[in-house]
């Protein structure tokens, strides 16, 4: 199953580095624009309110487009979660599923053998059963030498 191509983590990073780079371009052209129309003493206090009058309108501006960008990039990157999680949700399924057919082949391959050697298939368990038995005393004897005596191992 294919899945289509969404942004990653590191293009929205990126994405985000850039709105913020032009953010601050912005905010500083802004700001030379401010320094520049207070530092002009030759016009007049009616055409200084203007100008600001336009600089407010213009960062105004700005601030919904960034608003607009983010909200563009808030999107972007429910997407790309919802693309990777239903890729995430298909794999483990498929995984699932090859495991099962794993575990269901190798239940077959078992009862074939206890079925044409079942003296050998008995005597396979029964070792296992005494070598899982063992193993389990030694551990339980050595965790209550830990522990001294009196006390239960089981704990």
């Amino acid at each position: 199953m294919t899945h289509p191509t969404a942004p990653t983590s590191d293009d929205l990073a990126v994405d985000a580095s850039k709105l913020g780079r032009d953010a601050l371009a912005a905010a500083s052209g802004i700001a030379a624009e401010a320094k520049a129309i207070t530092s002009d003493s030759s016009e007049s206090v009616g055409e200084r309110a203007e100008d600001m009058k336009e600089l407010a309108e213009e960062t105004a501006d700005t601030v919904r487009g960034l608003r607009a960008d983010l909200a563009d990039l808030a999107r972007e990157a429910r997407q790309v979660v919802g693309t990777y999680t239903t890729h995430v949700v298909d794999v483990a399924a498929e995984k699932y599923a090859a495991a099962k057919e794993g575990m269901a082949n190798s239940r077959e391959l078992c009862e074939d053998y206890v079925r044409r050697e079942p003296v050998k298939a008995a005597l396979f368990a029964a070792a296992a059963g005494a070598i899982l038995t063992r193993l389990l005393l030694v551990a339980l004897t050595s965790k209550s030498r830990r522990q001294g005596p009196g006390q239960l191992p089981f704990r």
